[in-house]
């Protein structure tokens, strides 16, 4: 028979196992980086995070990144604004960043405009800023 401190603490063990399902179905099934999860609100909208660049390979699976179609929207509004991608430092990010802004040149959106920026604070996103010419984000 288990004494009354034992029940408690087997009570308080599986609440701990079942957190730890709950995080691992979210992000196996809705398919969530980790690192994602911190960013939130107004960033989110703005950050291309790495799981959705793995996906694309094709200006029409780029232009369906919810993200990039905005980016893309807004600066065909007024062509002469600059994007800026700010994106993680790093061989890595270099090279991230660097295909992102060929695919985005093939969209048809001159290098001039195309403004890399070291440093977007998350190692998996690179965050995309739609900014007036001669302002910075």
């Amino acid at each position: 028979m288990l004494s009354p401190n034992r029940g408690f603490k087997y009570i308080i063990d599986m609440r701990r196992v079942l957190q730890a399902l709950i995080y691992i179905v979210m992000v196996v099934v809705f398919q969530m980086p980790v690192n994602a999860m911190a960013i939130t609100g107004a960033e989110a909208d703005n950050s291309l995070l790495a799981e959705q660049w793995e996906m694309s390979r094709s200006g029409d699976a780029l232009v369906r990144i919810p993200v990039i179609n905005k980016v893309v929207n807004q600066w065909s509004l007024k062509p002469n604004q600059r994007i800026e991608l700010h994106y993680p430092g790093g061989e890595e990010g270099d090279l991230w960043v660097g295909e992102l802004r060929d695919w985005m040149v093939s969209l048809g959106i001159p290098s001039k405009y195309i403004i890399v920026v070291p440093g977007s604070g998350v190692e998996d996103v690179i965050k995309l800023h739609v900014v007036k010419t001669g302002e910075s984000y």
